[in-house]
């Protein structure tokens, strides 16, 4: 009896498993859905759509550049957690998304729900104001928000996005008060800005390069450890005096859940997208750099990351 029980079991174990085989073998089988966690007209969004355009070849089937913003990007990366676990749904995740919300609320999802296939890039983010705007440099703005604590706004997503955290950090390490108007992306907080309704905007070159090449508006400092190669003449926080060093990773993730054959898939067709000339030519075009990290380094590479959101979590919500 204990023979025929085990027979039974492996039979059933091997039946449970065949339509994972059979799946990954024919993988992907229809389009597969990007999901974009934020709202349209921000750097995720063009960076999510200039990636999904030439990924046909690679995947044997079209990518899809899907919204599903809200919630400080929980809200797509929770549907991405609850999807099929079959490689058919991604997401282009961020720090905010995958690794500091499941910090500062209950969720469907923690950071372990993922699993990275590949990282595009490693953004900075450039303080901007409007040409016209009374500070010339970083110092400027400093002492003018000495003078007015609490009056000078800046824009972005709630929950300590990836474009408050410096803004943050900055107000902590210079004894100043900033005023935060919270947007639900990158593309609402740029609309905002421009439109007059907050003074400063800390984007991503990607939104920024249009409108500074057109001298419409002025780059106080990057976040950059140093300046960077595309855009020379941006100095960075440091070396204004305030040492304040922050980028967004820029990083396609698929469920935890996903089968290692499918996953491989994934990973081997990331690898060639993001070599592609189209691709890295729309980066570039974007002000931007494709800064590529394999899905297997971007594990190691994710661990200390999420060391570093946890210790700036608590350092800044304390700091509220």
């Amino acid at each position: 009896m204990k023979r025929l029980s085990a027979v039974l079991l492996i039979a059933a174990m091997a039946l449970w498993l065949a339509p994972t085989h059979a799946e990954a073998a024919k993988f992907p089988n229809k389009p597969v859905r990007l999901v974009i966690p934020y709202s349209p007209g921000g750097s995720h969004d063009a960076h999510a759509r200039a990636f999904a355009s030439v990924m046909e070849p690679y995947l044997g089937q079209p990518m899809l550049a899907v919204i599903r913003a809200g919630g400080g990007g929980s809200i797509g990366a929770s549907f991405v957690a609850r999807a099929r676990a079959d490689g058919h749904t991604l997401i282009l995740g961020d720090q905010q998304s995958i690794l500091v919300k499941p910090l500062l609320e209950s969720l469907p999802y923690t950071s372990a729900s993922f699993v990275p296939v590949g990282r595009i890039n490693y953004s900075p983010l450039l303080i901007t104001v409007k040409k016209d705007a009374p500070w010339k440099n970083l110092r400027d703005l400093i002492e003018d928000a000495k003078r007015r604590p609490g009056k000078i706004s800046f824009g972005g997503v709630p929950g300590l996005g990836v474009d408050q955290i410096p803004m943050e950090l900055l107000s902590l390490k210079a004894g100043i008060k900033l005023k935060f108007v919270p947007f639900q992306g990158g593309g609402p907080t740029w609309k905002a800005f421009l439109g007059g309704h907050i003074d400063i905007a800390p984007a991503f070159a990607s939104t920024v390069t249009p409108q500074l090449s057109k001298g419409a508006v002025r780059v106080l400092a990057i976040t950059a450890p140093d300046r960077l190669p595309q855009l020379p003449d941006l100095p960075t926080m440091k070396e204004q005096g305030f040492d304040v060093q922050f980028a967004m990773f820029r990083t396609v993730f698929a469920s935890k859940k996903t089968p290692a054959d499918i996953l491989a898939k994934l990973r081997a067709a990331f690898d060639k997208g993001v070599k592609d000339k189209s691709f890295q030519s729309m980066v570039k075009r974007m002000g931007e750099r494709v800064i590529y990290m394999s899905g297997k380094d971007f594990e190691s590479f994710m661990v200390a990351e999420n060391a570093n959101m946890k210790a700036l979590v608590d350092k800044l919500v304390k700091k509220k």
